[in-house]
């Protein structure tokens, strides 16, 4: 839930919905403004992430955000790259046998082709 905390404040706190409608009142006790975050155990008043997103677009904060997780896929793919060939090579080396205790064994993209791995699943 996304409010704005008014310190000292007990009374009900008010945030605006998107797209412009009745602002929702939530029931949120004083927070110390010390306190890192505070969370309503209140479900009815939500806030799609969609829309704040769409609606908070020219936002510089969102943009650093957005970057950020451009970055991190990009790594995860990278990663994902280097993994996989590594695991068709170790599960390669132990369905012919060739397991022995910390030697690795590196196979060729066309002997990686003779695995298949279901759906993507192991099981």
């Amino acid at each position: 839930m996304i409010s704005q905390r008014s310190i000292g404040a007990t009374h009900p706190k008010v945030r605006l919905n998107p797209k412009g409608r009745k602002p929702v009142k939530e029931s949120l006790p004083h927070t110390s403004p010390t306190t890192h975050h505070h969370i309503s155990a209140e479900t009815r008043n939500k806030v799609d992430i969609a829309d704040l997103l769409d609606e908070n677009e020219e936002d510089p904060a969102l943009e650093v955000i957005f970057q950020l997780i451009s970055i991190c896929f990009l790594l995860l793919i990278c990663a994902l790259q280097a993994f996989v060939p590594q695991l068709i090579d170790h599960l390669l080396a132990r369905l012919l046998g060739m397991d022995q205790a910390g030697v690795e064994h590196e196979f060729t993209d066309e002997e990686r082709m003779s695995l298949t791995i279901d759906n993507h699943c192991l099981y």
